[in-house]
């Protein structure tokens, strides 16, 4: 889902949904799933940006930057914790089928 400032942008000028839609040329629809979060092409916003006179990038609400690193950090601290929980689980497994048994040849000797 992605926060935009389409209705912002809009209200600012007056429009109505409908209004923006014929100017741009998309449906009412498309304007109202885009402002209900919705995800849609870049062509579509492309559209909508020209229509109301800004780029693309200012459609879209920022995300403070503290915000960002906090979201990203968050974001890779369960990356790590996830991959090392897998790699904990599944990594003692694949060693010790790699693991030659004494009747197999010399003890403890991993395959290479």
């Amino acid at each position: 889902m992605n926060r935009t400032r389409i209705a912002e942008s809009r209200s600012l000028r007056g429009w109505t949904q409908e209004r923006l839609a014929e100017v741009s040329g998309v449906t009412v629809r498309t304007v109202q799933r885009l402002e209900a979060g919705n995800d849609v092409s870049l062509n579509t916003l492309a559209r909508l940006g020209e229509a109301l006179g800004v780029p693309v990038r200012e459609l879209f609400e920022t995300v403070p930057e503290n915000a960002y690193g906090k979201a990203l950090s968050a974001l890779l601290t369960a990356i790590a914790t996830g991959l090392f929980a897998v790699l904990r689980t599944v990594w003692p497994s694949y060693v010790m089928s790699k693991v030659v048994a004494p009747s197999e040849g010399a003890a403890n000797t991993v395959e290479r």
